[in-house]
């Protein structure tokens, strides 16, 4: 199969075209992957935080309701990790998918 090149266009050039050319098709496909796996990422982060907190509150709740059970059946110190739970600032854990959600914001750097 013969190529006719248009004057001045060595075969070299366009093999040199044709390359830069896929580099740059395959980068445009990558970085439109990459931006859909960041955003499928942000979303399973977002929803397992939520869920997190939703966890946290409940059981909140349920330790204010069994002081409140306690204290109506005269038990003034009830054992339970009261101060534990309303300090804490954060519900993001370092569990285990947390951690791989990290990585795959690292791998996506």
């Amino acid at each position: 199969m013969l190529m006719a090149a248009p004057g001045g266009v060595t075969g070299t050039g366009m093999v040199n075209w044709l390359i830069q050319y896929g580099i740059q098709r395959e980068r445009s496909v990558l970085t439109k992957a990459d931006a859909l796996k960041h955003t499928e990422l942000q979303g399973e982060l977002h929803s397992l935080c939520t869920q997190l907190s939703t966890s946290h509150d409940d059981r909140i709740a349920r330790r204010n309701e069994a002081i409140t059970v306690a204290e109506s059946l005269g038990i003034d110190k009830p054992s339970a990790p009261c101060d534990a739970l309303q300090k804490r600032r954060s519900d993001k854990f370092t569990g285990p998918s947390i951690v791989r959600i990290e990585a795959g914001f690292r791998l996506l750097a």
